[in-house]
Order: C-alpha cells, then structure tokens, then sequence
C-alpha cells in the first residue's frame, strides 16, 4: 500500500490493531491535532502517537520522520484540492467559465474557514524549509495548476482566449492568486467575490478574452 506515494511495509511481530489505511488515518488525524495544540515545532512523534494510542512501529512503518508525515499530509491535500479543482473545470460551460471556478476553487484555501484553517496549520511546518519543502510545494502546484493549462488551451482552441500562452499564463495567474491569498489574510480584505472580480479584471484582458459566440 502507498499513502500518497509513500510507500508502506508491514513487519513482523505482535498481532496489529489496525490496518495500514486506519493506522495512517490515525496518525494523521493524531498529527492535525497535536499541530493544532502545539505547532510543528514543538510537536513530537511521540506526543502523535500518543493521541494516537499507536506505538513507534505504527509510524516508521509507513514514514520516515515527522518531516516526512508532514510532506504526506499536504501532497495528500493538494491531491484532493486538484480533484475538486478539476471536478469544477470540468463542469464549467466555457474556458472563460473554468477560469474563474479555477479561481474561486483556489481563493476558498483563504475564504474558507476550515480550510484556511488547515492550510496554515500545514503551511506552519512546511514554510520551516524541511527537507523535501521545496520538491513538495512544486509538485502542488503543478497539480493545481493543470486544471487550468487545460482550460487555457480551450480557450486558445475556441478563439475566446487568443492571446493565451497556456503554461505560462497558467503560472502567472496561480501566482496572482496566492498572492491575493496572502493579501486577503489582512484586516481590511474584501469580500470573496470582490476578489475573484480584481482577478478577473487582470487576467482577462491579458488572455486577450472575448465571447466567440
């Protein structure tokens, strides 16, 4: 079994409790937890599988380090964000219509309290510059951004985005908006659908957007 690309081993020994998917789960569950009370820094292995009630052979079966849980749990979250981020793409009528649910999937990691809630709690550790960060936070944004290279391209195909560049625009405007995202965590930002329009008023003109209908 792998849990987002991490591979687990099963060893021998005493009889286990749980399988690899729910001694995973409760790990990850134990380490959101102890985060959430404690921080990355202070938290330790041990004090996670003690919420956990899970001994030290639970976890270095399946990571190699708290740094490495860490790495599973937001490469396991961007999967889970692109899949929606893609289901929406999918749903949306016209290219124009995909990226602007490509945006507002994105701006609900700020605008949405549980979820703002979690990236920042994993972003706690990650933004330390653990081994492994900087692969990790490419490798995300490659999957979030795919959603959107594949909306550009239709866009370029149908004639309402001509002047798109699709992998390289696809860059510009995720980073755009995580800079918004950034911006919006201040005490004076504006509503959600405020933002989305500021975006829009960028990014549209720049693709060259017009209704070919």
């Amino acid at each position: 079994m792998t849990v987002s690309g991490v591979p687990t081993k099963v060893g021998r020994g005493r009889p286990r409790r749980h399988d690899d998917a729910a001694e995973v789960r409760l790990i990850v569950d134990a380490a959101t937890e102890v985060m959430r009370e404690k921080g990355y820094s202070a938290a330790t292995v041990q004090d996670i599988l003690e919420k956990a009630n899970l001994g030290t052979r639970a976890f270095y079966r399946h990571f190699k380090s708290k740094d490495d849980l860490l790495h599973a749990i937001f490469r396991s979250d961007a999967e889970k964000i692109s899949e929606r981020v893609s289901r929406r793409v999918k749903a949306a009528a016209t290219p124009r219509e995909a990226v602007e649910a490509w945006i507002d999937e994105l701006l609900s990691l700020a605008y949405n309290p549980r979820r703002a809630e979690r990236k920042a709690l994993i972003e706690s550790g990650m933004g330390g510059k653990s081994e492994g960060y900087e692969q990790e936070r490419i490798r995300a944004g490659e999957l979030l951004m795919a959603p959107l290279v594949t909306s550009l391209r239709a866009g370029r195909a149908d004639g309402s985005f001509p002047e798109t560049q699709p992998v390289r625009d696809a860059h510009l405007i995720h980073a755009l908006v995580f800079e918004t995202i950034v911006w919006t965590r201040g005490g004076r930002r504006p509503g959600k659908r405020q933002a989305i329009e500021d975006l829009l008023r960028f990014c549209l003109p720049a693709l060259g957007w017009h209704d070919p209908g």
